[in-house]
């Protein structure tokens, strides 16, 4: 078996470029078959084992969790080929990401949904000034708990479609904010959360206030997903999601023990 993504442009060479380079190096990834180019198709090969996910459901995922971010840091030590990853994304286009949710919020909602995006986007830093940029290194783009698969004592990344260089950080903030996300979503006990979280952190090898910098950007980019998805309580979810994004950015480092 195997697996076809459509790309709208030619994005899906630079991903097959990104696939071989990272394959080349060990990083346990969806092997990459070949590109067809008249049909901006991406074949892959077909990858069996558990998603993390539902290990998360039954809370044996912390070994998993580790696994994942320790990968994640070898594959910030892969180059990929310059001349295709040529426009790294940075921590300050994940702030304008984010500030482009929030005034998307303000056409489509009212009220107190209205009013916690105009109090978050005045939370977080603000994305018209100029940060110092990181070093910009392989990132999924698109890391959560249901792009990861376990098998055999590893774990591998699935769909990276969304590959570029970026801030180190991004990654390892995004898989955060998705723990954010189930507990909203009371799919997951906040004290779960909490613990995956400093695993998944930790095993990292990243500085974690540099994460916890990102996490309240990337978790406000999912605001949008209830009211897209036509859930019938989109407005209760979004709030709920905007508050936690609003505490990460005010108080964004999480202390707990393992």
């Amino acid at each position: 078996r195997f697996v076809v993504r459509a790309f709208a442009d030619d994005r899906g060479a630079r991903v097959l470029a990104g696939l071989r380079a990272l394959s080349a190096a060990g990083i346990r990834v969806t092997p990459p078959l070949g590109y067809h180019a008249d049909r901006r198709a991406l074949v892959c090969d077909w990858l069996e084992g558990e998603c993390l996910a539902d290990r998360i459901d039954r809370d044996d995922a912390g070994d998993a969790i580790e696994r994942t971010a320790r990968l994640l840091a070898r594959t910030r030590e892969v180059s990929l080929p310059a001349n295709v990853f040529a426009a790294p994304r940075t921590a300050a286009d994940i702030h304008r990401e984010a500030a482009s949710v929030l005034a998307d919020l303000g056409d489509v909602a009212a009220g107190d949904v209205a009013d916690a995006a105009r109090e978050l986007a005045a939370a977080l830093p603000d994305p018209r000034v100029d940060r110092a940029p990181r070093r910009s290194v392989p990132q999924h783009g698109d890391l959560h708990h249901r792009q990861v698969l376990v098998e055999e004592g590893d774990v591998s990344l699935l769909d990276w479609d969304e590959l570029t260089l970026a801030d180190p950080h991004e990654d390892v903030a995004n898989f955060v904010a998705h723990l954010d996300l189930l507990v909203l979503e009371r799919r997951l006990a906040p004290e779960r959360a909490a613990r995956f979280e400093r695993r998944f952190v930790d095993a990292s090898g990243l500085d974690a206030a540099a994460v916890a910098e990102l996490v309240a950007p990337q978790l406000a980019k999912l605001a949008l997903v209830p009211f897209r998805n036509l859930r019938g309580d989109w407005e209760t979810e979004t709030r709920a999601i905007l508050e936690r994004s609003l505490e990460r950015a005010v108080r964004p480092a999480v202390r707990c023990s393992r």
